[in-house]
């Protein structure tokens, strides 16, 4: 197998290699290792607001959606969420701080990350029939580092229809 850098990368987070007199076993083992080591962070525990809401309009706003809570969590989880090892966060099974904790009491500031986000589907009044939901609507409880990176913030995650809400944290 010969492998080289391809002319012009890397480019900011990304890369382009060449690999040359290889089949598609070594190639695929490269990626899954390259998966497996690269350090990354994930959003694995959502609460949803459930109910309904009456905004200062007098407008009544239900917490239902397109998508069912599970699903809609599973798209949180596949959000590519800046990860600094380096900074001091630490994974939750080995933080210094929780450790010996119960499973569901884990989580401090050093090994989580917080995100909230509180959208509405358009007003009664409005001529839009729904409001699409992204990735970049996510507001960072944590440190600001922590942000949705520009590039995926046109990530969709469901719509909203008039008389709709969605907040999580």
């Amino acid at each position: 197998m010969e492998a080289k850098t391809v002319e012009g990368w890397p480019r900011g987070n990304a890369t382009r290699v060449l690999l040359t007199d290889t089949d598609a076993a070594q190639v695929n083992a490269i990626r899954r290792a390259l998966i497996a080591d690269v350090p990354k962070l994930a959003i694995n525990r959502v609460d949803f607001s459930q109910g309904v809401n009456q905004d200062n309009k007098g407008e009544v706003l239900e917490s239902v959606n397109v998508l069912p809570d599970e699903i809609l969590a599973h798209r949180l989880a596949m959000i590519p969420i800046p990860t600094f090892p380096e900074e001091g966060i630490h994974f939750s099974d080995a933080c210094p701080n929780c450790i010996d904790l119960a499973e569901e009491s884990k989580g401090c500031p050093s090994c989580q990350v917080l995100y909230s986000l509180s959208a509405r589907g358009p007003t009664s009044d409005a001529e839009e029939d729904y409001k699409t939901v992204y990735a970049g609507d996510l507001t960072t409880i944590s440190d600001q580092m922590f942000d949705i990176r520009d590039e995926h913030k046109r990530i969709p995650l469901t719509i909203l229809s008039k008389g709709q809400f969605l907040e999580f944290s």
